[in-house]
């Protein structure tokens, strides 16, 4: 079971597992944004990942989306609002309300949804291990995703 599972290897087990779902999510969302006429901008962080001519610059980034980041996001949405909202709502609103406070604190309406199913991901790992490492460690693993894809020269 998922929940004896090192943190590591249950963090990486739902990155793995998320790709497949954020891939189908946003191409519904592209979708849905594009038949009501609004355009998917990207988000401003592609560029200064993109254009980051400073090597000192580039690796404070990376370090700021792969581990800051994902430590302060999951103990706020996971282990915080996720944690007090599952003993007072519904689990579906417990999931739904901070993975919309997550995808929207992004900033970004093109990856809205996304972030959202990946809130929602999120939490229910974090629910299945009890394990919040688990979710800072697949938060740290899909960041650093997209890092990589964007260094590479893939943004959509």
């Amino acid at each position: 079971a998922t929940a004896t599972l090192h943190p590591a290897l249950s963090g990486f087990a739902t990155f793995i597992i998320s790709l497949p779902v954020l891939t189908a999510v946003s191409a519904v969302w592209q979708f849905v944004l594009q038949l009501c006429g609004i355009p998917a901008e990207k988000q401003d962080l592609i560029d200064i990942f993109a254009n980051a001519k400073s090597p000192g610059l580039l690796a404070f980034m990376i370090v700021l989306a792969t581990v800051i980041a994902p430590l302060t996001e999951e103990l706020l949405f996971r282990a915080g609002l996720f944690r007090y909202m599952r003993t007072r709502l519904p689990r579906w609103a417990a999931r739904v309300i901070p993975s919309c406070l997550f995808g929207a604190l992004h900033g970004n309406l093109a990856s809205f949804a996304p972030l959202v199913a990946l809130g929602i991901i999120f939490s229910l790992a974090y629910e299945r291990t009890g394990r919040i490492a688990t979710t800072m460690i697949a938060h740290g693993l899909f960041n650093l995703n997209t890092i990589a894809l964007i260094l590479c020269g893939v943004t959509a």
